[in-house]
């Protein structure tokens, strides 16, 4: 059973908020954080660990975070932040550790929880916080909202040289967050933090920056520049990140009628790789092409449209089987006030 089904139940306690993006939670990271000011003490803080850290030991950059606690024998306070490029407010988070434990190993776990800024419920996978097991955490009342802020604390013991790293929680086989509306985002490995121990460096991670790109419409033929989310979101082909539109790297693709079907595809796909008909200037949503044939057009050039089109375009429209392409063109003589039946005699 997914993580986030539990918030599914509790969902009518965490409130959202309609500002802009924030529910938005790609481009996500977690990151290894140990605030060397912050004492660790066996009587836990009043405020609890969230309010403790955010009174006075908060970072607000990717620059500010410490991924490293240096010497051993003693039991120091580190945390996984949450953090995005801007300020975000979500509902859930889940993760998983690992590391090699005990006086043989490089690192002891002494005490552990959840850190937010009210009350929620916590999920742990078989043996956590052992090597390889994983937590998930939903609230019931106030969700997480801002950037860079703590979902979890540990106060550990350093033995010897080693790495604690954060990967996912194999219950679920998911690492990352989860919106107020149930929405899962996922944190690829690369925005995954470890916390260095004993004179091993840990893992400096930053939030990816969301970089806008060229984003192509109406089959390739316009092009703005967006940002990922926002070209999918309006139907378009996000071309990359750091792409432009000038110079256009969106094919020219129009309506390509093959057989009874039509695809959107450029010239060569089209006539060359598929046999189709490709129709300039037309899409797809309005095309019909059981109902369009070729029609012969005073200068001899020849088009795909439908009958009415083509008289009034003063044309003669060809819906004989033998004459159904416009590649070769049977099109090479004036039109002009001939009947296709004369046409078609030049043919024979």
């Amino acid at each position: 059973m997914r993580w986030v089904l539990s918030i599914l139940a509790i969902a009518a306690l965490a409130g959202g908020s309609a500002m802009g993006d924030v529910n938005n939670l790609n481009n996500g990271a977690f990151i290894a954080h140990h605030p060397a000011a912050m004492a660790y003490s066996t009587d836990p803080p009043a405020e609890g660990y969230y309010a403790a850290f955010m009174a006075g030991h908060a970072i607000t950059d990717c620059e500010g975070q410490v991924n490293e606690i240096a010497g051993s024998g003693e039991t120091k306070l580190w945390f996984v932040l949450a953090a995005w490029t801007e300020n975000k407010v979500w509902a859930g988070a889940s993760f998983g550790i690992d590391y090699s434990p005990g006086e043989t190993g490089a690192y002891g776990i002494m005490e552990y929880g959840a850190c937010r800024p009210g009350a929620g419920l916590e999920i742990e996978s078989p043996g956590w916080p052992d090597p390889g097991a994983g937590v998930s955490l939903v609230v019931t009342d106030l969700n997480w909202e801002g950037n860079f802020l703590p979902v979890y604390f540990f106060a550990g013991y350093t033995y010897g040289p080693g790495q604690v790293q954060i990967i996912e929680n194999p219950t679920l086989g998911f690492c990352g967050t989860a919106n107020v509306n149930n929405v899962e985002f996922s944190i690829a490995a690369d925005f995954r933090g470890a916390l260095g121990v004993g004179g091993t460096a840990g893992k400096h991670v930053c939030p990816p920056t969301i970089i806008p790109g060229a984003c192509c419409f109406d089959g390739g033929n316009t092009c703005q520049v967006l940002l990922r989310a926002e070209c999918v979101g309006m139907g378009g082909h996000f071309k990359g990140e750091d792409t432009v539109c000038a110079p256009n790297p969106c094919p020219t693709t129009w309506a390509c009628c093959i057989g009874s079907l039509c695809f959107m595809l450029s010239e060569d796909e089209c006539v060359n790789e598929q046999g189709g008909r490709w129709l300039v200037d037309r899409l797809c949503s309005g095309v019909v092409c059981a109902d369009l044939h070729v029609c012969c057009l005073p200068g001899n050039s020849c088009v795909y449209l439908t009958a009415a089109e083509c008289a009034g375009a003063g044309g003669a429209y060809v819906t004989d089987p033998l004459f159904q392409s416009c590649d070769p063109n049977p099109c090479p003589v004036s039109v002009e006030g001939a009947s296709w039946g004369t046409i078609k005699s030049l043919y024979r």
